[in-house]
């Protein structure tokens, strides 16, 4: 924890004290009298275990190089979060946790990430739904003819990517109220960002799995993008078996969708049928 420490981790000091303190009039379940004049919160074992994981992700996948001057402003620790939420990568990626990948596999996915991005960008530079095409359908090949990864485990973090999109507002709304929920117990703003964050990694998986219960469901969640995605993500792993990538994709591209304004009902269907986007 020292180095989260060092990083001025407004979670990471959460996690290190362990407790945060209350009015001694705030009321609660989950809260400990430790005196006549105060109450202390303690953090749940769930809270504990999302937040720690948000900061091995912080430490091997986020690029931090945005932050003002690379430090965590104590007042904009509250904007941190509302921005890793916004951004969706923090919700793929604990979407992904939940479903069995590890922080190392995560990234070796985004190095295949950064690559068919980058290769994408070097075949289609005038195209940019042919280069999304073929970025996704070339990130699926990597990751499926990867030993350590295979096809399954690559689903698991591309299918997530959009649905770190699609949760975003959910995740948003979610966080504002576990807010309100420890700010009504008299925790300060600072104090209640460690519980309220935790509560709504812990809360995503729900979150996925409730969100999409039926096809009209499925047609008011996911737009014509998603669909694009989740359908060139299958073929990339489909057709992992080709050798060549190129091949691969020349085999693939009449099953692709290589553009947002060609997704008719009939790919809604398949994607849902397929349950490609689960």
């Amino acid at each position: 924890m020292v180095k989260a420490m060092i990083k001025t981790s407004t979670v990471a000091l959460i996690l290190a004290l362990g407790s945060t303190t209350l009015p001694a009039h705030a009321e609660n379940n989950e809260v400990v009298v430790s005196s006549e004049s105060e109450i202390t919160y303690e953090l749940t074992k769930e809270q504990k275990k999302a937040l720690e994981f948000y900061e091995a992700y912080l430490e091997e996948l986020q690029d931090d190089s945005s932050e003002d001057d690379g430090k965590l402003r104590l007042l904009a620790a509250y904007d941190k979060n509302q921005k890793e939420l916004r951004q969706g990568n923090v919700i793929e990626a604990f979407l992904n946790e939940d479903e069995g990948l590890t922080i190392s596999q995560m990234s070796r996915l985004k190095d295949y990430a950064d690559e068919a991005r980058d290769t994408a960008a070097k075949y289609y530079k005038n195209d940019s739904m042919l280069r999304d095409a073929y970025r996704h359908f070339l990130w699926n090949y990597l990751g499926a003819n990867d030993s350590r990864l295979g096809q399954t485990k690559t689903r698991v973090a591309t299918t997530n990517h959009e649905w770190g999109l699609i949760l975003r507002q959910d995740a948003l709304d979610y966080y504002d109220q576990r807010l309100e929920y420890y700010t009504d117990l008299g925790l300060n703003g600072l104090e209640a960002m460690g519980p309220a964050f935790g509560d709504t990694l812990n809360r995503l998986p729900r979150m996925k799995r409730n969100k999409i219960t039926s096809y009209s469901e499925f047609k008011q969640v996911a737009d014509d993008s998603n669909v694009m995605d989740w359908n060139n993500n299958y073929y990339g792993r489909y057709y992992s078996y080709i050798g060549d990538k190129d091949d691969a994709f020349k085999q693939a591209k009449p099953f692709l969708i290589l553009a947002e304004n060609k997704v008719k009902t009939s790919d809604y269907r398949k994607v849902y049928d397929g349950n490609w986007y689960k």
